[in-house]
């Protein structure tokens, strides 16, 4: 539901943008920071459910897209985010690469003449992923595609003109099932993720 949801919204927010003059500001972020996973439960076809320490490592990131100003202080916006996301487990890499859609808005805030949209940026996202994922290691070899969730909070402070810094708390879910000479895992993964970036506004 919430996927569909968010899909609806990115495709209302791409017509509004076509059919409406609103002022738009084209966007591109780069990311990276620390990921922590909060639930890997781990079902399997011969032990059942396993309890499985996985280890966080780190997420790296780019997303694109564009912001319309949707009233005085609030624009919304439509992206495409693209990410690395590197775990392991018991001597086994685990590693997923969400593509999401991201509708997105933000408030603007601290209004100047070098930053007449707003130097403080608090910002909120919310979308569904396409999530390539993989095992590698102890014997175990498989990737999947999977249907995810995303959702983002965070701020981001003008730098210079055009140039932003930001910091975003996210958390990505989703429960990839791989198989690898008879051996088939079922991982339901909820991660939260610390990510520090900058971008650019033009």
């Amino acid at each position: 539901m919430a996927s569909r949801a968010s899909l609806f919204l990115l495709v209302a927010l791409l017509a509004v943008s076509s059919g409406c003059n609103m002022t738009g500001q084209w966007a591109a972020d780069l990311y990276i920071g620390p990921n922590f996973p909060s639930e890997e439960d781990v079902e399997t076809n011969v032990a059942g459910s396993v309890d499985s320490d996985f280890d966080g490592e780190f997420t790296i990131g780019a997303r694109g897209g564009r912001w319309l100003n949707w009233l005085p202080e609030v624009d919304i916006g439509g992206f495409l985010d693209v990410s690395g996301v590197f775990q392991e487990v018991d001597d086994v890499d685990f590693t997923a690469v969400p593509i999401t859609l991201l509708p997105m808005a933000r408030v603007n805030l601290m209004k100047d003449d070098e930053f007449p949209g707003g130097r403080l940026q608090p910002h909120v996202g919310l979308g569904p992923s396409l999530i390539w994922s993989e095992v590698d290691g102890s014997g175990l070899d498989d990737d999947a595609w999977d249907i995810g969730f995303d959702a983002r909070a965070g701020v981001s402070y003008g730098i210079i003109e055009n140039i932003v810094a930001f910091l975003e708390y996210r958390a990505t879910v989703f429960e990839p099932d791989f198989e690898d000479s008879g051996l088939r895992i079922g991982v339901e993964s909820v991660t939260h993720h610390v990510l520090f970036g900058a971008g650019i506004r033009f």
